[in-house]
């Protein structure tokens, strides 16, 4: 059993041999598109893979010209080169989850202080100073009342969970839990501070997406 990355760059398959020889005959396959045989983790033309390339007409093994890449203008990552392109965004989330769990603990702390308006500084203008002491307890309700806690365990959840698929994402592994930990740093309820998340999780998805970045986790 085979699979293949067509000329969209998709992933197809598992396919056999048959099924492969007929698509040669159709035109939908050619000696350089990629296939990875079940269970290997490598992709690599189709013409040099023995028993494929006796499916190949005579001219076309005569032509081909075998390079790492299967599809013209596509190039197939080595494991490295996988690893240096995740690199970045997979260190990104886990920054994020770091980030985003001391910005909600450093509320709390800010907001418990807050809280029965103790050690609130006086403006000298009492009615800017009842303004702003609502507006400071109300937010304090608001962050550690029942909804707040419950915000804040759900925070800290997918903080936890966008960590470690940072984590797991740096040495291609998991690559579903990569995707849940980039849509938690994109979804604007999982994370405190979305400006700071929302960029980083675009660009873990973006590369998460490329076909031959998926193909290349384990």
């Amino acid at each position: 059993m085979y699979r293949i990355i067509g000329a969209d760059h998709k992933e197809y398959g598992p396919s056999t041999a048959e099924e492969l020889g007929e698509w040669i005959a159709q035109g939908r396959l050619n000696a350089q598109s990629l296939v990875r045989p079940e269970g290997s983790p490598q992709w690599q033309p189709l013409a040099s893979v023995p028993e494929l390339a006796t499916l190949l007409p005579p001219e076309a093994l005569a032509s081909v010209s075998l390079t790492s890449s299967g599809l013209p203008g596509h190039t197939q990552p080595t494991n490295d080169e996988a690893l240096r392109a995740v690199k970045g965004p997979a260190i990104g989330l886990m920054a994020v989850s770091v980030f985003n769990v001391v910005f909600y603990v450093g509320l709390l702390g800010i907001f418990w202080g807050f809280r029965d308006m103790v050690k609130f500084p006086p403006t000298g203008d009492a009615e800017a100073d009842r303004r702003l002491a609502e507006l400071l307890q109300m937010s304090a309700q608001g962050l550690l009342g029942v909804l707040g806690i419950i915000r804040g365990i759900l925070y800290l959840a997918t903080s936890v969970v966008t960590f470690i698929a940072g984590w797991r994402m740096k040495s291609l592994h998991s690559y579903v839990l990569a995707l849940v930990g980039a849509a938690c740093a994109i979804l604007p309820f999982c994370s405190p501070c979305c400006c700071v998340s929302l960029p980083v999780g675009i660009w873990a998805l973006v590369v998460l997406l490329k076909a031959d970045i998926k193909s290349s986790f384990r």
